[in-house]
């Protein structure tokens, strides 16, 4: 991954700049290395925190807190994860804070109906947003834990155990969260 410096040559930075190399400059207090890494993640942050949220201000206070404790925490981050990781794990984590202060219960995921093998049934699109519109309203009934596995495996397309390494968890847990979801939404929508 290779993130450019205003005044340096591109061509130069192609080859000798990595996210690791970005990181560092930013660990150093560089602010230009910071912005580059903001620049890059913050599609990816903001579409994490809005499946989420389903709140587009929510969802940018979100983004804004998590880079904001990032920055803050840059230091201390020891590449045990990707920057990805970590980051996507602080996002979840301001989400959680914003749901908790709010005391709302959003639902996450329009992608989970894609992805899940006996939805495949459904043939026309009138079908195709009755279920989608079934599964928002069932996965509203979710908790923020259970909401944020499904986003993270469904809609980013992460690896067990990617899941659980970003939500801090074992990957059984993601695993059971998974398994238990599956079941609770197939039962909801086999009852209609």
């Amino acid at each position: 991954m290779v993130f450019l410096f205003p005044g340096k040559n591109e061509a130069q930075l192609r080859s000798s700049f990595s996210e690791e190399d970005i990181i560092e400059e930013a660990k150093s207090g560089n602010q230009q290395a910071f912005n580059q890494i903001i620049e890059h993640y913050t599609p990816f942050a903001y579409r994490l925190a809005y499946v989420i949220l389903q709140n587009e201000q929510d969802a940018q206070d979100a983004v804004q807190d998590a880079f904001l404790r990032c920055y803050l925490k840059l230091a201390s981050f020891h590449r045990n994860s990707t920057l990805q990781t970590w980051l996507y794990r602080v996002v979840v984590n301001c989400c959680t804070d914003i749901l908790r202060k709010k005391q709302r219960d959003q639902s996450v995921c329009a992608n989970l109906a894609r992805e899940n093998t006996f939805l495949e049934n459904t043939n026309t699109v009138e079908e195709n947003l009755d279920l989608k519109l079934d599964l928002k309203n069932i996965l509203a009934t979710f908790t923020p834990e259970y909401r944020a596995t499904l986003v993270l495996y469904y809609g980013f397309g992460l690896k067990v155990r990617e899941v659980a390494k970003t939500l801090g968890v074992p990957a059984g847990t993601v695993k059971s969260r998974l398994h238990t979801a599956r079941k609770s939404i197939q039962k909801c929508l086999l009852r209609k």
